[in-house]
């Protein structure tokens, strides 16, 4: 019995492994900003549901981007957007090399959901943006 026992839950540990190793695999990789160039980013709601129910929602939203966008001001410049009720869009010029996109986008998105927790849902641990955001390099 105890090695039955035992080869089970080996076993399970190896599927535990297994299973993480192919998430890692799957998950989307963090995309490389090449300086002096715009980016076309954008990111949905989870189902397509409304991200933005009345005006106060939409302040808010521009208000991080604005608290965020001072944060990496030597870094980034946004030359438009576009917040429509269940996503978002915006171009940006990436001024110098590492991952300050990434952080910007996450930290908006972050905050945003936090306070779309607060205000409509008291759900924990839930991710309300579909994945991550996504970012096309904008051509001439």
């Amino acid at each position: 019995m105890s090695y039955y026992c035992q080869f089970f839950s080996f076993f399970g540990l190896i599927e535990s492994v297994i299973v993480l190793w192919i998430i890692f695999l799957t998950m989307p990789k963090r995309q490389k900003f090449a300086v002096n160039k715009q980016y076309h980013i954008y990111n949905r709601w989870l189902y397509k549901q409304t991200l933005f129910h009345d005006y106060k929602d939409f302040q808010r939203f521009l208000r991080y981007i604005d608290v965020y966008k001072q944060k990496c001001e030597k870094d980034l410049d946004i030359l438009a957007y576009c917040i429509l009720p269940n996503h978002f869009h915006l171009v940006i010029h990436n001024i110098s090399e590492g991952h300050r996109i990434s952080y910007f986008i996450g930290n908006i998105s972050f905050a945003y959901t936090r306070y779309y927790k607060a205000k409509y849902s008291k759900e924990k641990g839930k991710s309300y943006f579909e994945c991550r955001f996504k970012a096309k390099e904008i051509k001439d």
